[in-house]
Parts: C-alpha cells; structure tokens; sequence
C-alpha cells in the first residue's frame, strides 16, 4: 500500500542516507514523469564480512555500465542491484503476472520501468554489499568473472539463451502495451534463436544487444 517500495532481500548494511538519497531522485523523476512507473537504483560498496574491509565499488569491479539502461542493452544485460532499488507505485500494475522464465527480479523491474516509465542511476555507493559464501549473487572482480566464463563455455551459452528466453517472455507479457518502435525491438530481441549465427550476430549490431564493455560483448559474439 505504500507509494514507494525498497528491496532488501540481502544481509546487506545500509548507509544511514541511503533511504533520502534515493527517495529524493525518485522525487525529482516523478516530477518529470508523472503517474509512471519509476526506478531508482545506486552504486554498492562490496564488503568482505569477515574481514570487514571494503572491496571496492560494485559497478566499477565488475566492469559494468551503468548509464545504459535503454531497452536493447536491457535486454541483454541487467545493471541494477536488487539491494540498491526503490520503485514507485505505478509499477505495481505492471507485476500481475510474474513469469517463471524470469531470471531476476531486479532484472524484470528495470525492463518494465525501461519500457513504460524511467529508470536511472545514481552513482553513488548507498550500502556495504556483503561478500560470503552464502551470497545467491555477489559482486566479483572483473577478473573473476573472465574465469568463470572462460571455464564454463556451454553454461554460458545456456545462460545466454536462459536471458533470450525472459526477452521472449516480457514480449509475450507485454508487447501489447509497448510502442511500435519497443515491440519492433522485443521482437528482434525475443527471436534471437530462430534464426542461424549469423543473423543472430547481425541484430546484436542492428537493434545494440550488447553487454557493457569490449571483453563481454566479444564473448558475446563467439557464444551466440
């Protein structure tokens, strides 16, 4: 029933400001976008627990760009931090339905607030994301994540076609709702895998499906 929602669904340690900060962006974006859909989310501070030092920040280690939040680059790749976000309440009427084929639920957020409303970055750390062995998703060094990738070629592409698959369930969700322009978009996005590795490599150029940086859009192109 609240006008605004946080998710804090982690063991996470919130900056004092954190709540402020973040409900005085999502103040000024309802102003220039009224009675839409809004998310607002930061920048996280990883923090390893046991030792209890900061690790660095969450964007910068992992290397991702959090700027691009249009609905291609959305597609392909989630920017947000669950623990980081607050969503307004014209985004409820859009959860009705919440899909198995969904990935993350942070994820699925910012693609309803990329299409119908607005989203946007605040690029500052509002929490200390706590790294541990029990973490569902942690933050990890870009170098790490090279690793992971590399020893794991057929998880990736099984991942790959896992986030094709959420694309084809938003389009099937959504697509009547969206402007001609996005269901062109969705469309493309969601029938990656209908046609051959060619033209799979062609849209990724056409509509901008990318990943953030040079390394991961590389391994994009050899995966897909």
């Amino acid at each position: 029933d609240s006008p605004y929602i946080m998710l804090c669904d982690q063991d996470d340690i919130w900056n004092r400001d954190k709540v402020e900060l973040t409900l005085e962006k999502m103040k000024l974006m309802e102003r220039e976008n009224p009675e839409k859909p809004v998310l607002v989310f930061t920048d996280a501070m990883n923090f390893d627990s046991s030792a209890g030092k900061k690790l660095g920040r969450f964007h910068e280690m992992s290397h991702l760009n959090a700027k691009k939040v249009d609905t291609a680059h959305l597609f392909m790749e989630n920017k947000c931090i669950g623990c980081t976000v607050m969503i307004n309440r014209f985004v409820k009427e859009y959860l009705e339905q919440t899909p198995e084929e969904i990935r993350v639920h942070d994820w699925w957020l910012a693609l309803i607030c990329a299409h119908f409303g607005k989203i946007v970055y605040v690029p500052m750390c509002t929490l200390r994301y706590r790294q541990h062995g029990n973490n569902m998703i942690g933050g990890q060094s870009f170098g790490s994540y090279i690793r992971s990738r590399l020893q794991g070629i057929a998880r990736q592409k099984n991942v790959i076609r896992e986030t094709v698959t959420q694309g084809q369930c938003f389009e099937k969700v959504f697509g009547d709702r969206m402007t001609e322009e996005q269901r062109k978009t969705a469309k493309a996005f969601a029938g990656l895998y209908e046609t051959n590795g060619f033209v799979r490599r062609i849209r990724l150029c056409r509509y901008g499906f990318w990943k953030s940086g040079f390394v991961r859009n590389a391994g994009l192109m050899f995966l897909i």
